[in-house]
């Protein structure tokens, strides 16, 4: 993920701009969420890794188009936004996704432990 942050981004919106990034850190994300929930091997998920990582360059894709649609007056605005959304997703998500894990490994029914990584991922689907 550093490795993402620190130059593999600059690389990717060289080549695709802002919008292609974005679409780039989706499909990453995206791929990463819908199939680590059906692995059942250790090495499989770590060879995984990269891909999930890719993710990252959602974030900063978006808070680029973001930053460059409002005029200088209103980035510390968007800033502040984009903070108490962090925040209260930090909040929130911890509460959501130990409910759908609790309930998807309550004794009695099938366990199906990576639950909480396709409500992420439907949740990545609706909100784009």
């Amino acid at each position: 993920y550093a490795a993402v942050q620190a130059g593999i981004i600059r690389l990717l919106l060289r080549w695709f701009g802002e919008g292609g990034t974005a679409v780039f850190g989706l499909l990453c994300a995206g791929t990463a969420f819908a199939l680590i929930p059906f692995i059942d091997n250790g090495m499989t998920v770590l060879a995984l890794t990269p891909v999930a990582a890719m993710g990252g360059t959602l974030g900063p894709a978006m808070q680029g188009m973001m930053s460059r649609s409002l005029t200088p007056d209103r980035q510390g605005a968007l800033q502040g936004v984009l903070s108490s959304t962090a925040a209260l997703a930090s909040v929130v998500s911890p509460l959501i996704m130990t409910s759908v894990f609790a309930a998807y490994t309550a004794p009695g029914r099938d366990p199906f432990p990576g639950a909480p990584f396709l409500v992420t991922r439907e949740k990545q689907i609706l909100s784009s």
